[in-house]
């Protein structure tokens, strides 16, 4: 009877992607932590914004006062909107750099542990088989080629959205400095 290497090769298999898996689980929750410590402190500082505007404004006697008090605190509401959106993104564009590596990263190590099966597996195949393990290496590789293209464009469209989340975060300030001194 031959003995075929093929069990100790997909538990070989099965290890990488149970630490792939327990990884992206603490990912998660690192990622999710800190976006509810972002959603916090900007509850707090919204709160205490707020509460100090409230207690600034019971003192203002003057209608003219209450108006240009209410337009500062309309700016400085819409600056802190503005920070936070931009926080905001910049966790987002964080964890996806951070997920797409991880990604990235368990791929080409399913690629190697793959390709190495493949290896043993055409050590140990029957006579005539070359050609469909041939045909296996070749799909294998046009997978890897394929992720390592996909990478790309996506850290391309990464750029662009950076770049016009950047554009509008500037744009928006611009506008609110520019209402402020009309």
């Amino acid at each position: 009877m031959i003995k075929s290497p093929l069990p100790e090769q997909l538990t070989a298999l099965n290890k990488p992607a149970l630490d792939a898996s327990l990884q992206f689980a603490q990912f998660s929750f690192g990622s999710a932590e800190r976006l509810l410590n972002l959603n916090l402190a900007a509850a707090r500082e919204q709160f205490a914004s707020a509460s100090k505007g409230l207690q600034a404004m019971t003192q203002l006697r003057d209608p003219q006062e209450l108006l240009a008090y209410r337009g500062k605190f309309a700016e400085a509401a819409m600056e802190r909107a503005a920070g936070f959106s931009n926080e905001l993104y910049e966790l987002a564009k964080q964890t996806q750099a951070e997920l797409a590596k991880l990604v990235e990263e368990r791929v080409g190590e399913f690629n190697k542990h793959v390709v190495a099966a493949i290896e043993k597996a055409v050590e140990s195949a029957p006579a005539g088989s070359e050609g469909a393990l041939a045909a296996i290496k070749a799909s294998v590789s046009a997978t890897a080629a394929g992720m390592d293209s996909l990478s790309k464009a996506a850290k391309q469209v990464g750029d662009y959205v950076d770049a016009g989340v950047k554009a509008t975060v500037k744009a928006t300030t611009a506008a609110a400095h520019a209402a402020k001194g009309k």
